[in-house]
């Protein structure tokens, strides 16, 4: 009994210890069973580090985040920390270090009570200042009040201090000085940077949607992933100018598909459309009718559409069915009897291009615009728009934890947009 309260007070006295004597306190952890803190810790971790990540949705109620954090983030916790305890011993055998991955994941979670401390001061400072702080963290509206400005700064150097935290943990277990140490976090974390980097490059890039020019397709708040193995790979597929013309791989986009693109004027920015014409087409713009090679395309009335802009009001706009000469119908708006873009052309498309217009045909700016848009060379095609991961209106009414929920559109979760 002495000996089980002996063991305890030494683990309370580590939680103070470990901000100040990381390698004494980590390796006196190593002859005690703090398995179960271990996972506690790598779980809170994993809880503040979604909240940093889902604090840049703009239009998430703070509490719903909260609570997603909480339910997601302690499984991704617990995840990174194996993942992590795995990386950093296989990368230390090369240096010399032989500590198991059990010893490593100890290192790795207890280096993390900077960030959990960091979570209770977020859970703190959100039952204090609501939405405001969201804003402030996410700097959706500029920068927030002094008082929360300054919890910024704390949160940023806790940040800070656990890694240097982990750092020190590592060396411990390892049995390494400070280069070693340095270089066996550094290898990991550049691995896992390199990993999601890949993924965002060849794989899945994500996009949210903040304009209503894809309605009722893809909604102001719509977060989606573009596939950029659909269309293979230019020089605009990649984060930095690969300086090679045409594209690699891939299968030449079809009538229909939903493409996100670089601006032609200003190759910086995306764009999100529906491709319309193909290379060899004559595209014209008559009273709102849609003619392709000469021919109207079948227009139908449906029900009307229900637009929520991203300030909550809402407009009633009417719908059409167009169905495309290859089969495909698709859904499009018409705000306007006679809307500035309702008559436009001819457009021919030539070899190597494509016209793109967006389904709210009088709020889109597309190729109908030669000045802003025009034809869009294969080249700048990122990719096709794939699933719809998540999606949000705007907050109702932030201060109200009964509504927290109220603005996610639950039925567009892991929908494939047409």
């Amino acid at each position: 009994m002495e000996t089980n309260r002996e063991s305890s007070a030494q683990t309370l006295t580590a939680w103070y210890s470990i901000w100040w004597r990381p390698q004494a306190t980590i390796k006196a952890l190593l002859r005690r069973d703090v398995r179960t803190t271990t996972l506690i810790l790598a779980a809170l971790a994993g809880i503040a580090t979604t909240i940093g990540i889902g604090s840049m949705a703009p239009n998430l109620h703070w509490f719903a985040l909260t609570t997603g954090a909480v339910l997601i983030g302690s499984v991704f916790g617990l995840l990174a920390l194996y993942v992590e305890g795995a990386l950093l011993a296989w990368t230390g055998r090369p240096l010399g270090g032989r500590a198991s991955q059990s010893a490593l994941r100890m290192a790795i979670a207890w280096a993390e009570l900077p960030n959990v401390a960091a979570l209770l001061i977020i859970l703190a400072t959100f039952a204090v200042f609501h939405q405001e702080f969201l804003r402030a963290y996410a700097r959706v509206s500029g920068l927030g009040s002094p008082i929360l400005d300054a919890v910024i700064v704390v949160l940023a150097l806790l940040s800070l201090w656990a890694i240097l935290l982990r750092v020190r943990t590592v060396g411990a277990v390892q049995q390494f000085g400070l280069v070693r140490s340095v270089t066996n976090v550094a290898a990991v974390l550049l691995m896992m940077a390199a990993a999601a980097l890949s993924i965002r490059t060849f794989l899945f890039q994500p996009f949210v949607i903040s304009a209503g020019s894809m309605e009722p397709a893809l909604r102001i708040g719509d977060y989606v992933f573009v596939d950029k193995r659909s269309y293979g790979y230019s020089r605009y597929s990649f984060p930095i100018d690969a300086r090679f013309e045409g594209r690699l791989g891939g299968k030449a986009p079809a009538r229909g598909d939903l493409i996100v693109f670089k601006l032609p004027s200003d190759p910086r920015i995306d764009y999100v459309k529906r491709i319309i014409g193909l290379p060899g087409d004559e595209i014209l713009m008559e009273g709102g009718v849609l003619h392709l090679n000469g021919k109207p395309v079948p227009k139908q009335r449906s029900a009307d559409f229900a637009s929520s802009s991203w300030h909550g009001a809402n407009d009633t706009i009417l719908a059409f069915e167009e169905s495309l000469p290859e089969g495909k119908t698709i859904t499009v708006l018409d705000s306007e009897p006679d809307g500035p873009f309702d008559t436009a052309g001819p457009f021919r498309v030539p070899a190597g291009h494509y016209f793109v217009m967006g389904d709210n045909r009088d709020n889109s700016v597309d190729s109908r615009d030669p000045q802003q848009v025009a034809l869009i060379p294969a080249d700048l095609v990122v990719g096709r728009v794939s699933l719809i991961y998540f999606s949000a209106d705007e907050p109702r009414e932030t201060e109200s934890i009964a509504n927290a929920f109220a603005n996610i559109r639950w039925s567009r979760m892991f929908l494939a947009p047409e």
